[in-house]
């Protein structure tokens, strides 16, 4: 698959100025994939004009940017501040399939400039603008795990910061190794050198939750409402913000799916995470139901995904909740 779309995208890219963007509130696995892409590039095309933007990041982003300066003080990792826009040919996206999240130069709906986009993601979604340039892989944990495949196909070294944040977007990403496979941790082991030690990259990874965090949390399971579909748990709340963090907390608590959702102007924003053994032990595969949800825009993988619904009701989280339960109910396992 790679080998293929790999050269076809470098064949495309070869005499275009390509812009790298990713979703709006920059994750980690976002931040190290579209650093790491931009530094094949230019190994690639050393004299090429290569632009990198970012939006607005999270907080654990922002503190591990700031963690990461520490040791390599002369990396920048928050983008290119001005480009000339007119002078881009393409853009690229990494870490999302969904126009919905991204936003570039305050434009929020990408449909309104008149370029070609290709979509570099490890998330299900049935192609989302129909580009045979796309390279979208749902086997794989993380987008990082994807980049580092250009440099494997070239036989193109990766220097030590770019080493260092692949790592760290795989670990992220597949939640330290929750919701990875033996790839995922194959691939670290060849990434890892003398230099780079797993335990260093992990301990920058390592953050104290601030306040707010903490109480998303405790909101989240005060209004926790109990499914449960033959022996499976299923759990639905609502906050207003963390909702990964809060649907992991229902996870850790007990509920073996969890229904995270928060409403603001926009409409109705739905995160999901499933333990390993239901996605195992049943059909269930949260990204596929969310990415067939009615007028959502999103999906994921089978243990974790996100929807974005504009002027979405509780309709909607009616027919989430029907799809999984029709999904554990039909389970034979139990």
């Amino acid at each position: 698959m790679y080998k293929s779309k790999i050269d076809e995208l470098i064949h495309f890219l070869k005499d275009k100025t390509p812009l790298i963007t990713t979703h709006h509130l920059v994750d980690i696995d976002a931040l190290a994939s579209t650093h790491a892409f931009k530094f094949f590039l230019n190994q690639f095309w050393p004299n090429k004009e290569i632009f990198l933007t970012y939006s607005k990041f999270t907080k654990s982003t922002k503190r591990f940017i700031s963690k990461f300066n520490q040791k390599y003080p002369k990396i920048d990792l928050y983008g290119d501040k001005e480009y000339d826009l007119s002078k881009i040919d393409v853009i690229i996206i990494l870490d999302t399939n969904n126009y919905d999240q991204i936003i570039i130069n305050g434009v929020n709906d990408l449909r309104n400039l008149d370029l070609p986009f290709i979509f570099i993601d490890h998330h299900l979604n049935l192609n989302p603008n129909g580009s045979p340039l796309n390279l979208i892989d749902d086997t794989r944990h993380s987008t990082s795990e994807i980049i580092y495949e250009f440099f494997n196909q070239y036989s193109l070294e990766l220097s030590p910061p770019g080493i260092f944040l692949l790592i760290a977007g795989i670990l992220t990403d597949t939640g330290f190794f929750k919701y990875g496979d033996n790839n995922s941790i194959k691939l670290i082991s060849r990434l890892l050198t003398p230099k780079i030690e797993f335990q260093e990259v992990k301990k920058l990874l390592e953050f104290e939750k601030d306040n707010s965090e903490k109480i998303a949390e405790i909101k989240g399971l005060q209004r926790v409402k109990l499914i449960r579909v033959k022996d499976w748990l299923i759990g639905i709340t609502q906050v207003s913000n963390f909702r990964a963090t809060v649907a992991s907390t229902l996870l850790n608590v007990g509920f073996d799916v969890s229904i995270v959702y928060s409403r603001d102007k926009t409409g109705i924003k739905i995160t999901t995470r499933a333990k390993n053994d239901v996605s195992q032990k049943t059909r269930l595969h949260l990204g596929k139901i969310l990415n067939n949800l009615h007028q959502g825009s999103g999906g994921g993988h089978n243990g974790a995904a996100s929807v974005h619904i504009k002027d979405g009701t509780d309709e909607i989280l009616d027919e989430l909740i029907h799809e999984i339960k029709q999904t554990l109910i039909n389970d034979l396992s139990l």
